[in-house]
This record gives C-alpha cells, structure tokens and sequence, in this order.
C-alpha cells in the first residue's frame, strides 16, 4: 500500500467505519480524538475479549464451530439489545449488542423461526464497516457465489483498535448455513465484481507485513483479490496482474524514495519511507517480483549500506504469506506462456 493509499485508507477508516463502530456501540457522538482514544481503550481494556485465533485462512470454507455457537437448536439465544434488522422474502436477519457485557450476536430467522446464531462481539449487515470506496453494498439476499442460491454477508469486528473484520457469506434457502469465513484482519474485506462476471471478487490486504519494519502504521499492506472457486474463496492473481510501469515512472518512483527527507543523516529503521516496501510489493503483487527487487536497491540512498537483516526479515515474511505462492506461481506461468 503506497502512502497515498495509505492516507486514502486512514481517512476512509476515520469518516466511514469508526463511527459505525461507535453506533453499533451505543454512541450518538464523538470527536475524532475520541474516536483514537475509544479505539485504544477497546484494544487494552477489552481486546481480551475479540474472538480467539483458531488458525483457520480467510476464506478457506466455513470455519468448525460448536453447535451452541451456530445453530438453529434451543441451544443459541441472542445476546443483547436488537441493534439492526433486514429482511429479503420470508427470512428476517437480526444484530444485537450487549453493553452491559460488551459482546453481541446475530441471528437468522424464516418465517420467523430461527435457523441460525451466531455469538461474538460487533455485528453489522453487509457492507456494515467497510469505508465507502465504490464497494459492492448489495449483499443481502443476492447470488454472490453464482450457484442460483441466495446469499447474505455478516461483518464483525472483534473489538480490537483496528482488528478483526471478519465477513461470514451464508446461503439462504432450505435453511442456511456458513458457506465462506474471510478474516481481513486490519480491513474490512470488500466485495467488488472485478470481471463482469455478477459474482464480486473480494478485496483484502496481506498483513504478513503488519508492525514491520517498524510500527503499524508504516506496514505495507498489498491487496489481494479472492475469488470463489465453488468451494472456497482463493486467490485471483489473474485480477491482480497489471503491466510493468513505464521505465520514467519506475525512475521517478524510486528517486522519490531514494531523495525522502526521511532517511536522515544516519541510518535507521524508523527513517525508512513507507513506500521503499510498499512500492516494492505493490509490483510483486501485479506479478513483477523482478521489478520489487529492482525497486528496493534503486531507491536504496547508496550513502548508507543495504541493511542485510532487514532485507532477510522482509524475505522471511514473503514466503510466510498465504498468499504470495499463489501470486508467484501465476507470474511464473504467465512469464513461461509470454512469447
């Protein structure tokens, strides 16, 4: 994510998904500076209790629950106060929020009849907490899959000061179930028809990235598209793909990095400009890991010597994203096809 993206992002998180956050919490009204003060508070005093990490990949099917977490038995009950309710033909869907036990759950009803629970922390409808960035905001009641059954998508966020957003794509129709689970992490996935298709890809970040070099907020971030397969969501590297920049701009770009004020006088990690790696990997993510490379020791300053464990660090961290083979693997295709 280049600096730019990253502004643009900040600014949709501050306009757009923190006051939702708020509403959904029983808010009315809060200043900006409340909001990063809300966001902290939340993190420290309650991140305890956002939902434990189960290791299961975004988007890799429905994640195993315990019955009493979802089901239409007489074990599940809403928690808390109704916050939100839609309805599309006989089914009914319904979010709820405790702030006595700061929690909350959702449920699904036909005919009004339950048939599905589920408990965690914040819950909104749909597009609840993304920022307004031109997304998909039709997701209720709607084929999102292109099996001819109709779908509903479920947003949580887990409580932390900027994680988890989960999106839940449930099938409605003989029942319903959880057919997708996609753990954004920082972001809220986005759902978007990248090909014309009418089914939307999802767009999220690789956080592998997250807290490094340096703190979080100079994390590079690369999107990623998902796709659904017809059992699962995956990777699209396909729509990830663009061309190469045109030898001026890639120039251009790594004097940019290469001339930034924030180097300093003496080396440092905290001196390095966000867009040395998020420039880098916003090429290798359009299936030009050459380029990245490329771009890293062009507008490295040569005053100041390659930092060989950091250049290590970022090795190591590209090859642990679920992601990244699935990106290489199609560049390495296209490249082996290219005449």
């Amino acid at each position: 994510m280049t600096s730019a993206a990253l502004q643009r992002y900040a600014a949709a998180v501050t306009r757009s998904r923190l006051p939702k956050l708020m509403a959904a919490m029983g808010k009315k009204w809060i200043s900006t500076w409340g909001l990063a003060m809300v966001a902290l508070g939340t993190a420290v005093f309650l991140g305890t209790r956002a939902l434990p990490t189960t290791g299961h990949a975004p988007g890799r099917g429905p994640m195993p629950r315990d019955p009493s977490d979802a089901s239409a038995g007489p074990a599940f009950m809403p928690h808390g106060e109704l916050t939100d309710e839609q309805s599309v033909g006989r089914y009914t869907v319904r979010t709820y929020r405790s702030m006595a036990e700061g929690d909350g759950s959702f449920q699904v009803l036909e005919a009004g009849r339950r048939i599905y629970g589920q408990d965690g922390w914040c819950f909104g409808i749909g597009d609840y907490f993304g920022p307004d960035t031109g997304a998909d905001t039709d997701l209720v009641g709607r084929d999102l899959t292109g099996n001819g059954k109709l779908n509903l998508v479920m947003e949580e966020w887990t409580g932390g000061a900027h994680c988890d957003f989960i999106a839940y794509v449930l099938e409605i129709g003989d029942g319903c179930r959880l057919v997708a689970q996609i753990d954004g992490r920082h972001s809220t996935p986005v759902f978007r028809d990248l090909d014309n298709d009418s089914i939307p890809e999802v767009l999220v970040n690789d956080w592998t990235f997250a807290y490094w070099p340096t703190c979080f907020a100079t994390s590079p971030a690369p999107r990623v598209v998902l796709r659904w397969s017809g059992r699962e969501y995956q990777v699209a590297a396909d729509l990830m793909w663009s061309p190469a920049p045109a030898d001026g701009e890639f120039a251009a770009r790594a004097a940019l990095v290469c001339d930034s004020p924030h180097w300093g006088k003496r080396y440092s990690r905290n001196g390095i400009p966000m867009d040395l790696f998020s420039y880098a990997l916003d090429l290798m993510y359009a299936g030009h890991e050459d380029l990245g490379w490329r771009f890293i020791e062009t507008a490295w300053p040569e005053r100041f010597p390659r930092d060989t464990e950091l250049l290590d660090e970022f090795r190591r961290h590209l090859a642990s994203s679920e992601y990244w083979p699935a990106v290489r693997e199609y560049a390495e295709r296209r490249r082996r096809a290219a005449p």
